[in-house]
């Protein structure tokens, strides 16, 4: 009997951003920095010539193959095959800037800084790579005139749905430095925004769009994808009946999850019903085997102030993330961050479901003045 282990997952962005400044400049080179990672690079615009000339534009217009990025690794003097996450950055920054302005009908590679601040916590599992990568091409790509219908209004300015699938498309072959072979739901949520359902590799938007407020906790407890992914896959090739049970279950926990969040329900009446699908989720996920003390502790913590949490993304570290209910009071959420922050967590309070990706104006807030921020 073949067991397909197919499931529906949702997914949904954050409020919280990444910040990318471009500025043009006449010096005849290239300067990014990335104060998450400590990143302050320069290359000249000669040394990065004579990389482009390794390339084709065809080459480029595609996932990164294990070519391009060993000749990418070798211009940043990378021997090893496992990276640091500054070095994944690094080459991500690459990739995106070379493929674009090379498949530009620009004639000659720009001169520019690229200053990055990113909100969201690097390799916690919140897709901070993604929305990196979002902001990075869509910055790259409005600099090459490959992007440039906006449509304006007196808060912001928001691209074209043709534009953003362009912006999407350029950010997920980026992704795939970082994850290999990603599902793409992190580069569409951050391109897009809202939620989406993922389902036999097809993304879907939610039809009705929503906001919740939530605590994100941070582990702080650096974890491999791949290699979560490799032991639930041992696990399904050792198990395979009762790993099946366990993908129905989270399945149909996904499918009422979106039954809902579809659904015009009253807070009093949705928090209950998602409380008990996330704990639910949680165990389940805990038996694949991608939970982690760190995360269960989280969860034991927070059930002393009625709250609920369940890991994100791939698991074995990285974050968990809790409703906050109506009925939590001010207090309550106040004492439960005290009391994970004193354990050695990082908990802060956002909301799911927000905005994709935009070129931000003087009414909006970033860390930069120039209206050329993204």
């Amino acid at each position: 009997m073949q067991h397909k282990f197919l499931q529906m997952a949702i997914s949904s962005s954050l409020n919280m951003r990444s910040f990318v400044r471009l500025t043009p400049s006449d010096t005849g080179m290239v300067q990014v920095s990335i104060s998450a990672l400590e990143i302050n690079k320069t290359w000249s615009l000669k040394d990065l010539k004579k990389l482009s000339e390794e390339f084709t534009a065809d080459e480029l217009a595609q996932r990164p193959t294990a070519t391009v990025l060993k000749r990418l690794k070798s211009f940043l003097d990378i021997t090893s095959d496992s990276m640091t996450s500054k070095q994944m950055f690094m080459i991500l920054f690459l990739y995106l800037y070379l493929a674009i302005c090379i498949n530009s009908s620009q004639k000659e590679l720009p001169s520019i800084q690229i200053a990055i601040i990113a909100e969201l916590p690097i390799g916690a599992g919140l897709g901070s790579s993604a929305c990196v990568a979002v902001c990075l091409s869509a910055a790259l790509l409005q600099q090459q005139q490959m992007i440039t219908h906006l449509h304006k209004n007196t808060l912001s300015h928001h691209w074209t749905l043709e534009d953003l699938k362009k912006i999407d498309a350029w950010a997920f072959r980026s992704e795939c430095i970082i994850h290999g072979t990603p599902s793409g739901i992190d580069n569409t949520i951050c391109t897009f925004g809202g939620a989406v359902t993922y389902e036999n590799g097809k993304i879907q938007p939610l039809q009705r769009n929503f906001k919740l407020n939530v605590l994100i906790i941070n582990t702080k407890v650096q974890r491999s994808t791949r290699k979560l992914v490799e032991g639930v896959k041992q696990k399904m090739a050792k198990y395979p009946e009762v790993m099946q049970k366990i993908m129905d279950v989270i399945h149909g926990i996904s499918l009422k999850s979106c039954e809902i969040l579809n659904e015009e329900i009253h807070e009093d009446e949705l928090y209950p019903v998602l409380e008990e699908l996330i704990d639910l989720n949680h165990c389940q996920l805990a038996a694949l085997g991608v939970s982690h003390p760190s995360l269960e502790y989280i969860r034991y913590i927070l059930h002393e102030f009625s709250l609920t949490a369940k890991l994100t993304g791939a698991g074995g570290g990285g974050c968990a993330f809790a409703i906050l209910n109506s009925g939590v009071s001010e207090n309550q959420k106040l004492a439960a961050i005290q009391k994970l922050n004193e354990s050695g967590f990082h908990a802060f309070e956002t909301i799911l479901g927000g905005q994709g990706v935009k070129l931000c104006t003087s009414v909006d807030e970033n860390p930069f003045t120039e209206l050329t921020d993204i």
